[in-house]
């Protein structure tokens, strides 16, 4: 994306924004290369039927063929005189001209120090017309005087006195005023007088004759009948009150092309001098703009250099979660083992409660271990998205499965629209982003329900998310992204969740390309929603579908060098009705292989104490049964690169923590 040399910031000083955004003027600011850089809201204004294609970076040469598409190029164009070779100005210089829609222009261009340069332009069409329709009438005036009888005025005129007397009529009033007897006698005020010229003339400037209480007043009207003749109307009121109102005809007096020549040559010299002293102005304004900006980028160094070590700090931060996390997991998997033990057994009821509101306590602190990883590795990049193409619906059955009971627990309706669709991305992602959405969703929604909906919008489905909930407040929508931010309740009801879900959700959605949008208001509800590419349905691939497996008499040797962990693991098997057989290491294990035993399962940790890892101890085994015995890998370490090489290996793949119901899920998919 192009980045300009410099630009208006919320930083720049306020007062000196606000002044240039709140000129009538355009201004636009372009760089060494000829391209906007900037320009103000004037500048936006002039062009209306091209402001929403006006985008930073465009070329001059860009934006001069969208003017002339648009029908709005200048008559007359700039002297190349006045240009380099690079069509920068040589110095300051103002150029007045037509537009081909008709509005006059008035254009001053200035070099800048910096190599850039800016432009003005200002629309000066209203003091055009006015200075013209002043200058015919004082030409028709004067060469009624110079012609003589040749061109006699038509003059008629109407006094009104202080006293509210009968006003008196000079000249042929009938014929400039059109006028009848009875509606001459009708007309007793000023008012009146006005009143009946608004039926038979135009006015060009309306309202004028209205508008003014006292002292002098010219104008030009048009008759509404006949040959429509030009007359010139001028009004005066002495110091007593008397109102005097003069009709001339001076029709026969101009010619509007020759006066519209003449007024190019004398009157604008004026006006050019008012809107050069206004462009001198607004390059002052300007070179001060450039003067705040060389500061506030050494004050933007700095803040870069703060930013970059504040980010350097995060990486390590993040580094140092990703390495704790496999001695983090270790002695919270053992406890939920030891406890899910203790729950199957025969004890006391209040004992189970106890040790289930124990397990909801680690399955806190593993959710928020977990998510701590997961953040870490997408901020690492070490996440890397494994792209394939999926139905949609497969997924959304399984959520739907997931959260079906949590909603109607409290009340909720839980829609799913099935639509059939196949997309290409990360379908572990893309699980992961949907499932935060409608967690989330349900948390905060005490009425209504949770609605799930898919469309396509531009060749991407568009799968949104939306409930009936508290809604969030459009100032906090931002904020919500971030890490550790819950989402705010308009209610006293805590807050759920541990604040990582949509930074994550975030973050994951940037890997696979898609984008996510909000919707809400607050009482009404919120629509979260993820696009992501659509694939043929030709590629579609079908997810493998869970299979069960008898345990009975089922051999498992479980490699695992942490003495908690494994006797949680041997206790939970045994409940599961398998016979189970521990060891520490390879050696170990391979002891019990050597006293006779032949498992049907090898379940190892994958780090087993340096420099001893888990598929070494399996290949170890395999070897000396001399068959490819079924095994499953046990890690905290989620990078797709180890989960690809324990696959390759023919060995399953299951992360920590350790949850009962995954880990029963995939033994039964290994005994289908």
């Amino acid at each position: 994306m192009y980045q300009p040399p410099f630009e208006i910031s919320p930083h720049d000083p306020p007062t000196l924004i606000e002044a240039i955004n709140h000129i009538n003027v355009g201004i636009c600011i372009c760089d060494a290369e000829n391209r906007l850089v900037w320009w103000n809201n004037a500048y936006q204004e002039f062009w209306s039927a091209l402001s929403d294609r006006i985008t930073m970076g465009m070329s001059k040469d860009e934006f001069a063929a969208m003017i002339h598409d648009a029908g709005t190029e200048l008559w007359v164009p700039v002297p190349n005189s006045w240009l380099n070779e690079s069509g920068h100005p040589i110095g300051s210089f103002a150029h007045v001209s037509r537009l081909a829609d008709g509005r006059w222009v008035q254009i001053h261009a200035a070099p800048m120090p910096s190599g850039s340069y800016v432009t003005s332009i200002s629309d000066i069409s209203e003091l055009k017309a006015r200075d013209m329709r002043d200058l015919a009438i004082d030409l028709a005036e004067r060469n009624a005087l110079v012609h003589g009888d040749k061109f006699a005025l038509k003059e008629a005129t109407v006094t009104f006195l202080p006293d509210g007397s009968d006003p008196t009529w000079h000249g042929p009033v009938e014929d400039l005023l059109n006028l009848r007897l009875d509606q001459r006698t009708a007309i007793r005020t000023y008012d009146d007088l006005a009143k009946r010229c608004r039926t038979n003339f135009t006015f060009y400037d309306l309202d004028e004759l209205d508008r003014l209480i006292g002292g002098d007043l010219l104008s030009l009207i048009r008759q509404n009948w006949g040959d429509k003749h030009f007359v010139s109307v001028r009004r005066t009121t002495t110091a007593d009150g008397t109102v005097m109102v003069r009709f001339v005809d001076v029709n026969d007096q101009f010619d509007l092309n020759g006066i519209v020549q003449e007024s190019d040559s004398a009157r604008y010299r004026d006006l050019e001098r008012v809107v050069d002293r206004l462009n001198g102005d607004i390059i002052d304004v300007t070179r001060r703009l450039h003067e705040e900006n060389m500061i506030r980028r050494a004050v933007e160094q700095d803040l870069i250099a703060s930013k970059e070590e504040a980010e350097r700090s995060n990486v390590l931060t993040s580094r140092f979660v990703a390495a704790a996390g496999h001695d983090l997991m270790q002695p919270l998997n053992a406890a939920r083992l030891f406890i899910s033990t203790l729950v199957s057994s025969r004890i006391s009821n209040r004992s189970k409660q106890v040790a289930n509101k124990a397990l909801r306590a680690l399955d806190f602190a593993s959710q928020l271990i977990e998510a701590l990883l997961d953040l870490s590795k997408i901020e690492l990049g070490l996440t890397k998205p494994r792209f394939d193409t999926f139905l949609v619906d497969d997924i959304l059955r399984d959520i739907y499965a997931e959260f079906y009971s949590e909603a109607k627990a409290k009340g909720l309706y839980l829609r799913v629209d099935y639509f059939g669709k196949i997309v290409n991305s990360d379908r572990v992602l893309f699980r992961r982003i949907v499932q935060n959405f409608v967690a989330n969703a349900i948390a905060h929604t005490t009425a209504g329900g949770v609605q799930i909906t898919q469309r396509i919008v531009g060749g991407e489905l568009r799968l949104a998310v939306s409930d009936t909930g508290a809604g969030i407040a459009r100032h906090a929508q931002a904020e919500i992204f971030s890490e550790f931010t819950r989402i705010p309740t308009s209610d006293a009801t805590p807050t759920h969740g541990l604040g990582l879900g949509l930074a994550i959700a975030a973050g994951a959605a940037r890997l696979v390309g898609g984008r996510i949008r909000l919707a809400s208001r607050p009482n009404v509800g919120s629509r979260f929603s993820l696009s992501v590419p659509m694939a043929p349905a030709s590629l579609a691939t079908d997810p493998t579908a869970k299979g069960g497996g008898h345990t009975a008499n089922k051999i498992v040797i479980v490699i695992e060098d942490h003495d908690l962990t494994r006797e949680a693991m041997e206790g939970l098997l045994q409940s599961w009705g398998y016979s189970v057989f521990h060891s520490v290491n390879c050696d170990d294990a391979l002891r019990i292989v050597q006293n006779g035993i032949r498992p049907d399962l090898i379940i190892s940790d994958y780090h087993l104490g340096s420099p001893e890892i888990g598929t070494t101890a399996v290949y170890c085994l395999r070897e000396a049964l001399g068959a490819s015995i079924p095994a499953l890998i046990i890690t905290a370490d989620r990078s797709v690169e180890l989960r690809q090489a324990i696959e390759r290996e023919g060995m399953s793949f299951i992360l920590k923590p350790l949850a009962p119901e995954a880990l029963r899920d995939v033994l039964a998919g290994i005994w289908k």
